[in-house]
């Protein structure tokens, strides 16, 4: 992966939340301002809801564009694990469920995506009938496959304390929790955001948080949605910045 365009994302996200009139007044195209196009990427398996609520990933793009100055592309753009070229494009790659990941070749380009400064961000659909019925099952099976990709790699949880909830947005709910039906399950809501570390760096992240249900607009709480869209943001933030 080039470190050229992952600068200049770092530079790009790093600031603080653009004042779009500013930018305008001040004979600067808005566009130009934002710098290079960015891409927003899932990865491809063989589960078969690694395209859940992908119909919304424009609404995420959109949110991005307008509350950073990121220069999002609003299309989305599925990126298979056997194809490195494809996936050095992308600093960071969103996943339903990373675990599908076993066939040796698709691990090897995974693995070295990582090690060249990509990051992994992996997300549970709360849906507990039809997708994801077990909360701690989605856990260890993502956990194994990031140390399949890279191992010796620790999980660990982040504390409500952690940068990460007030990097860019200051959240108050630490994470954003999305539920079936809008119904509070204890037995996820107990669940952080847990950090994948490698290396001294965060190369990946875990979520049961279910951020994709919510910026598919499936929480009924005012707000939910943009809360979602935040936590991501600030996971962009936090992970194109660290040292």
């Amino acid at each position: 992966m080039s470190h050229l365009p992952l600068f200049a994302f770092i530079v790009l996200l790093a600031t603080a939340p653009m004042n779009r009139a500013q930018t305008i007044n001040s004979g600067v195209p808005e566009d130009a301002a934002r710098g290079g196009i960015v891409g927003w990427a899932r990865l491809t398996t063989s589960d078969p809801h690694w395209q859940r609520h992908s119909r919304s990933d424009g609404n995420l793009s959109t949110f991005i564009r307008t509350q950073t100055s990121l220069n999002l592309d609003p299309t989305w753009y599925a990126v298979a694990p056997d194809n490195l070229a494809a996936l050095t494009r992308y600093p960071l790659l969103f996943s339903t469920d990373v675990s599908p990941v076993t066939v040796t070749s698709e691990v090897a380009h995974l693995s070295e995506y990582l090690r060249r400064g990509g990051f992994l961000l992996v997300d549970a659909c709360i849906n507990t009938r039809d997708v994801n019925p077990d909360p701690d099952a989605f856990l260890a099976n993502n956990t194994a496959a990031f140390r399949r990709l890279v191992p010796g790699a620790e999980v660990r949880p982040l504390t409500p304390g952690h940068e990460i909830y007030r990097c860019y947005f200051t959240l108050n709910e630490t994470p954003p929790h999305s539920y079936m039906n809008s119904v509070y399950d204890p037995k996820w809501a107990r669940h952080p955001l847990y950090g994948v570390f490698a290396g001294g760096r965060m190369i990946g992240l875990i979520s049961l948080s279910g951020l994709q249900c919510g910026w598919d607009r499936m929480g009924t709480a005012p707000g939910h949605t943009e809360r979602c869209m935040q936590m991501v943001v600030n996971i962009y933030a936090y992970v194109m910045t660290q040292s």
